[in-house]
């Protein structure tokens, strides 16, 4: 039977379907319901033959996701071929064996990179190299000059770039998101490549304490993410900027940016609705509404369970006991002396510092300013090795705990100011976040 030209087209588009588009697709082909919606609202602009187009689609249907299913499982055996030595070999097996030279496997091999970044940076590093030395293959010496490999390698650069990020290598990811913007520079038109390098260059900016670069990176990377109509990602992008905007003691402006990023991600239970959440209750209460911080919180912590990085884990007390101590709540000395621990068996010296800051806050508002030098006693016992580092601590301490005045909040929010710019300009990663 001879093939009906709908499907001939559905066969073409298939293979090429961005990762994330394809649930839904498969959900429109086997779905009436939504099929009829969708001819619906296709036929006030266009009115096309949608009964042809439905019908030639049922036919071949079956075959088609067959065939997916085939090819899906001829890939996963040549990644498994090519990725069960040892890393060392990976690039001589490459260049060896022939049957790795394929844009499915290059494809694939970007999905497994991805995959691995929020669990194992370094793996997702080293499979991004792997695909760079794949397309090197794939594209020989045009590769810098067709848009598509353009594109391509920009990809494999921002993977790369945000692995080292997540790393704490700021030189290497500063190396690798240059390269994604050498390639697009051989782009003509906006993509989603540029996009996400705006977005994750601005988080590599914000660890590297350069923080109007970074608001300024993520503001475009919001509207670029909104001009290419990806709600989610442009609200994604608003969170961190409204986060960023907290650490800059810009409650205000926080609340409007998290309120408006955190409706669009209301579906979705990832660490950064839980940091939207908890970032909008921090805001809310600074600004004088505690009723609605209150509300927010408690929606929030339902949240709670979903979360499975280890490192946002342990920050979940801190990040909610800041919340607490500024709603009065009693629960917020416990809520930090825990992150505390957390964080001093992590033994990450910076958000130590910052967390011990909270709660010495809460300590001095509460008149218990005699119980604040044990939390110092405690951080240069733990971090005795940073000799220099700890003279700097020990002095920014001494002018929090002799400031006057009715709170200390100015002075601590001064304190942890100036003390995230120092660790950052000696290297140290400071409340890092897990984007990938």
């Amino acid at each position: 039977m001879r093939e009906p030209a709908h499907a001939k087209a559905l066969r073409a588009v298939l293979p090429d379907l961005p990762a994330g588009h394809r649930a839904a697709l498969r959900h429109l082909l086997t779905c009436s319901a939504c099929r009829r919606q969708a001819a619906s609202s296709l036929q006030e602009k266009t009115k096309p033959e949608y009964g042809t187009l439905w019908r030639d689609l049922g036919e071949v249907l079956p075959a088609l996701m067959r065939e997916a299913s085939e090819r899906r499982g001829e890939i996963e055996r040549l990644l498994k071929d090519l990725l069960s030595p040892s890393p060392e070999y990976w690039t001589k097996a490459l260049s060896e064996d022939t049957r790795f030279h394929s844009v499915l496997v290059l494809e694939a091999l970007l999905d497994k990179a991805r995959e691995a970044q929020p669990s194992s940076p370094a793996r997702s590093d080293a499979l991004a190299g792997l695909a760079a030395d794949l397309a090197a293959h794939l594209y020989k010496g045009d590769f810098e000059e067709e848009q598509e490999s353009a594109l391509l390698q920009a990809k494999v650069f921002n993977l790369s770039g945000n692995a080292r990020r997540l790393l704490g290598n700021w030189n290497g990811a500063e190396t690798a998101l240059g390269g994604a913007a050498y390639s697009l520079a051989f782009t003509a038109e906006q993509s989603w490549e540029g996009s996400t390098l705006c977005r994750y260059l601005g988080l590599l900016r914000w660890e590297q304490g350069r923080l109007d670069e970074a608001e300024a990176l993520l503001r475009q990377a919001a509207r670029s993410f909104g001009e290419m109509e990806a709600p989610h990602e442009e609200a994604a992008s608003r969170v961190l900027l409204g986060l960023l905007s907290l650490e800059r003691d810009r409650a205000g402006k926080a609340v409007l940016l998290l309120q408006a990023g955190r409706a669009e991600l209301s579906l979705d239970t990832s660490w950064l609705t839980v940091r939207a959440g908890l970032g909008l209750a921090l805001g809310l209460a600074c600004v004088g509404h505690a009723g609605r911080a209150y509300e927010i919180l408690q929606e929030t912590s339902r949240h709670y369970p979903a979360i499975t990085d280890e490192r946002e884990v342990v920050r979940l007390p801190w990040l909610e006991g800041r919340v607490a101590a500024r709603l009065g709540n009693g629960e917020a000395e416990s809520l930090l002396e825990m992150a505390r621990r957390h964080l001093m068996a992590e033994h990450s010296l910076a958000d130590v510092t910052l967390c011990s800051l909270d709660l010495a806050s809460l300590l001095m508002e509460d008149g218990r300013m005699s119980e604040v030098p044990r939390l110092l006693q405690e951080i240069e016992e733990s971090f005795q090795g940073e000799t220099e580092v700890l003279g700097l601590i020990r002095h920014i301490a001494g002018d929090v705990t002799s400031a006057t005045g009715k709170t200390p909040r100015p002075s601590v929010a001064e304190a942890a100011f100036t003390l995230r710019r120092i660790f950052r300009f000696r290297g140290y990663r400071v409340e890092a976040l897990p984007f990938v």
